[in-house]
C-alpha cells in the first residue's frame, strides 16, 4: 500500500501531524508554497517556520503540485481558511477522482461554505472528508495521547486514513460518517473558546465557564441539526473534545477572546462571523460572540446576554 500522506500546509499543525504520522510508518509529503521551506525539509529535516521539530528521513517536500498529486493518493489540507481558495485553485488542475482529500481546518469560508463543499465544487475530487479533534502540537510532537476523528460520507476514507496515521495508545483515530456534523463542530468549538476568553477578560470564573461549556454543547447540537448533521456528533471529539481543549490559556481562540478581541483575529473569531450568517435564533451564544467581535456590542453587554441565555 502507498503510505505517502500529502500535506498541504507547513504550519504548526501540519508539521506536528507529519512528525507524528511518520512514527506510524507513513511517509509525509509536504506541498510547500516557498522553495526555501521545501529545500530545508529535504536537506535537513527541519521546517524553518516551526521550531523544535526535526523530521526523520521519510518526510519530504515539494513546491510542484503535479509531483505532489502524482505521489499521494491521500491529501490532507491543513491551511488557514483565508488560504483555502488559493490552495484549491493551485491544486484543482492536478487533483482527480482517484484522490482522497481530507481537510483539517476548523473553520468555514467567508461565504459560509464548509471546506468540503469548496473542495467538491472546485475540483474533480469525488471523495472528501474532514479531520478534527483535540490533537495538540505538544502531544503530537512529544508522543503523548492525541485523538482525532475522521469523517466522510464514503467509508473507505476513514478506513484508509486510520490505516495510515493511527498509532495505538498514542494517536487514536475515531471514524464517523457525519461529515457535516464534524465540520460544524470543529468550526463552532473555536467560537465558543473565544466566548470563554471574553468571559475571562472580565473575571476568571471556572463556574461560569463550566456553565458556558454545557450551554455551548447544547447550542452546538441544535446548530448541527439545523445544518443537516447528526446532533450527537457534538458530544464527540470534534465538539466536546475540542471545547475542553480550546477553552484554556494556550489556545489562540481563547486568548483572542481574553484580549477583548484586540489581538489578531483567529480561526474561531472568523468562524463566529461566518457561522452567524447561516445559523438561526437557536444559537444565541454564537450570535452574541459575533456581535462582540464586530464591535456591535461591548464585551460586558455580550456577557450579560450570555448570562440570560444560560439562565433561560
Amino acid at each position: 500500500m502507498n503510505r505517502k500522506v500529502g500535506i498541504v500546509g507547513a504550519g504548526r499543525f501540519g508539521t506536528a501531524f507529519a512528525f507524528a504520522i511518520e512514527k506510524a510508518g507513513s511517509e509525509p509529503f509536504f506541498l510547500a508554497r516557498k522553495k526555501d521551506v521545501a529545500d530545508s525539509i529535504n536537506a535537513t529535516g527541519i521546517n524553518p517556520k516551526v521550531e523544535g521539530v526535526k523530521f526523520g528521513a521519510n518526510v519530504r517536500a515539494t513546491i510542484d503540485p503535479a509531483i505532489f498529486a502524482e505521489d499521494c493518493r491521500l491529501v490532507v489540507l491543513a491551511v488557514p481558511t483565508q488560504l483555502v481558495d488559493a490552495e484549491i485553485k493551485r491544486l484543482a488542475p492536478v487533483l482527480t477522482g482517484r484522490h482522497f482529500v481530507v481537510h483539517a481546518i476548523g473553520g468555514v469560508t467567508a461565504s459560509g461554505e464548509r471546506i468540503s463543499e469548496v473542495i467538491e465544487n472546485h475540483t474533480e475530487v469525488l471523495r472528501v472528508g474532514a479531520l478534527a479533534g483535540p490533537a495538540l502540537f505538544g502531544n503530537l510532537v512529544d508522543g503523548r495521547l492525541a485523538s482525532l476523528v475522521v469523517a466522510s460520507r464514503f467509508p473507505e476514507i476513514p478506513d484508509y486514513v486510520e490505516s495510515l496515521i493511527e498509532i495505538p495508545g498514542v494517536l487514536e483515530v475515531k471514524k464517523s460518517n457525519d461529515l457535516i456534523g464534524v465540520e460544524v463542530a470543529a468550526a463552532a468549538s473555536g467560537v465558543y473558546a473565544v466566548l470563554a476568553g471574553l468571559s475571562d477578560s472580565i473575571i476568571v470564573d471556572p463556574v461560569a465557564n463550566a456553565s458556558l461549556l454545557v450551554h455551548a454543547l447544547q447550542e452546538l447540537r441544535a446548530l448541527i441539526a439545523t445544518l443537516g448533521g447528526n446532533p450527537n456528533t457534538a458530544n464527540g471529539l470534534a465538539g466536546l473534545g475540542n471545547l475542553v481543549v480550546r477553552m484554556r490559556e494556550e489556545n489562540p481562540d481563547y486568548l483572542f477572546g481574553k484580549s477583548g478581541g484586540t489581538r489578531r483575529q483567529t480561526e474561531g473569531a472568523r468562524s463566529a462571523i461566518r457561522l452567524a450568517k447561516v445559523s438561526s435564533s437557536k444559537t444565541p451564544l454564537l450570535s452574541l460572540t459575533d456581535k462582540v467581535i464586530r464591535g456591535q456590542w461591548t464585551v460586558e453587554h455580550g456577557l450579560e446576554v450570555a448570562r440570560k441565555a444560560v439562565l433561560s
